[in-house]
């Protein structure tokens, strides 16, 4: 079974398009499916297959960063605008690592803040320069601390079923329902 992949479109409070996450379906994700779909993700956006003129959101395990080879991947990921998610279970085990790569141009975002064990702690010590919280679980007064505080550039609010939210973007099946592509 091939996997197929669909894009859930986020937006400003204007209902502007600023980027997709291309998401998964019909096909196991987990540590051992990650780096293959993560690989078939960047062929298809490396030959047009998948083409949007905003960022590219693409998901990883934690634990799948050092099985990727980032040197040969990079260029691809600057030139296409992809931004890598990593969710926060296990975030602060590659700390470093995640530091690194973002300091050589990567571009990452912290995945479902308030939904795991990620805490201030992690947003001090790794410079992400998107953070996409759970708007479901954590309060607005403390979205507003986690990106005032932590001077988050992008704060994406997932989630969230009005746009008085305190986030700079928003991504909801409320307000779009994922499409195949």
């Amino acid at each position: 079974m091939s996997p197929k992949f669909y894009c859930q479109k986020i937006f400003d409070k204007n209902g502007n398009l600023t980027a997709v996450e291309i998401l998964t379906r019909n096909y196991p994700v987990n540590e051992k499916t990650d780096l293959y779909l993560f690989t078939k993700l960047l062929k298809k956006i490396g030959n047009g297959d998948i083409s949007f003129s905003v960022p590219v959101h693409v998901n990883i395990f934690p634990s799948t960063l050092p099985l990727i080879d980032w040197e040969s991947v990079s260029l691809l990921l600057r030139k296409k605008r992809v931004v890598v998610e990593i969710i926060e279970d296990g975030v602060f085990f590659y700390r470093h690592y995640i530091s690194y790569l973002i300091e050589n141009g990567i571009s990452f975002a912290l995945d479902d803040f308030g939904n795991g064990s990620a805490n201030f702690l992690l947003l001090k010590e790794i410079p992400f320069p998107i953070v996409k919280v759970d708007a479901s679980i954590v309060p607005p007064k403390v979205a507003e601390a986690v990106k005032t505080e932590f001077d988050i550039p992008v704060l994406i609010a997932e989630k969230c079923s009005d746009l008085s939210y305190p986030a700079d973007r928003f991504q909801s099946f409320k307000f779009h329902e994922p499409e195949e592509i």
